[in-house]
């Protein structure tokens, strides 16, 4: 091993390989810049806030429509859900997950049949109540 230290590589002090393990060194920061910035935790709760809001506004008219009966959702309940829902959006960077991605057009086509089947369930139940009413009159 011609001049080299005992036990070390004969192309050890080689640049080229210097300059490999600064690339390998720096590549892991490359990929980090490159990546949108993280929102910050007032923002993930202020989206978690309105994700909330307007779920909560879903299904309090969805309850009136069905049942008739008037739901109000209280500040109370919409902290806890937004609680509830910014560890989800901050785990995904406010982002769908990967895997919800992968299924956006089946889940999208699965809304729609939902949505069509409760207005088909909605138009039967108006049905029926209104052909009881003059039976029981």
């Amino acid at each position: 091993m011609s001049g080299a230290e005992e036990g070390a590589l004969p192309f050890a002090d080689e640049p080229a390989l210097d300059a490999l393990a600064a690339e390998a060194a720096a590549a892991p920061q490359a990929q980090q810049t490159n990546q949108p910035p993280q929102p910050s935790a007032e923002e993930n709760r202020q989206a978690a806030m309105m994700t909330v809001a307007i779920g909560l506004g879903l299904v309090g008219k969805l309850v009136e429509k069905t049942k008739g009966v008037k739901v109000v959702f209280g500040q109370e309940t919409l902290a806890e859900g937004a609680d509830a829902v910014a560890p989800l959006l901050a785990k995904h960077n406010g982002k769908m997950p990967p895997w919800v991605m992968q299924y956006k057009e089946e889940l999208g086509a699965a809304v729609f049949a939902g949505k069509i089947a409760f207005q088909v369930w909605m138009a039967i139940k108006e049905a029926e109540s209104g052909a009881a009413a003059p039976a029981a009159a």
